[in-house]
């Protein structure tokens, strides 16, 4: 199951950043460095010539699963506990690149959003059983 779900652009702005529990959600103190992180990751990857990124694992207890829509510019990132199985997140992922996508269409064209209209995208998870509860935590603009 995920710990953390974080969607975000290209360049690292993030769309939608919560933490749902779990270890990796209290391992990582600042989750603001993620995102940037996770752009430079994807943009490296195709820098080398791989065609693209899927997972990171930090020794052995957090495992970081990827999903990038290049024709969009966005990327879905789900954080878990490294033992957690490949194929349930890529499910996972993929479900939740889809949705947000499906949801709104319109953030691609944007050059400037507004984030509060990602905020019902919480919802949308719990209802489609992709996280069980509602966040503990917004990661990008909490205090």
């Amino acid at each position: 199951m995920a710990d953390d779900i974080i969607i975000l652009n290209a360049s690292g702005i993030p769309y939608f950043a919560k933490c749902f529990g779990g270890k990796t959600c209290t391992q990582v103190k600042d989750h603001t460095l993620l995102t940037g992180f996770i752009a430079a990751m994807a943009s490296l990857t195709k820098e080398i010539g791989y065609e693209k990124l899927w997972r990171v694992i930090f020794t052995n207890r957090v495992k970081m699963a990827f999903r990038v829509d290049d024709s969009k510019k966005i990327i879905a990132v789900i954080t878990a506990t490294a033992n957690e199985r490949d194929k349930k997140l890529e499910g996972q992922l993929s479900k939740i690149l889809n949705l947000f996508l499906e949801k709104y269409p319109e953030v691609v064209d944007e050059s400037v959003v507004d984030l509060r209209k990602f905020n019902e995208f919480e919802k949308e998870l719990i209802k489609e059983k992709i996280v069980k509860k509602e966040s503990q935590k917004d990661l990008v603009f909490s205090s």
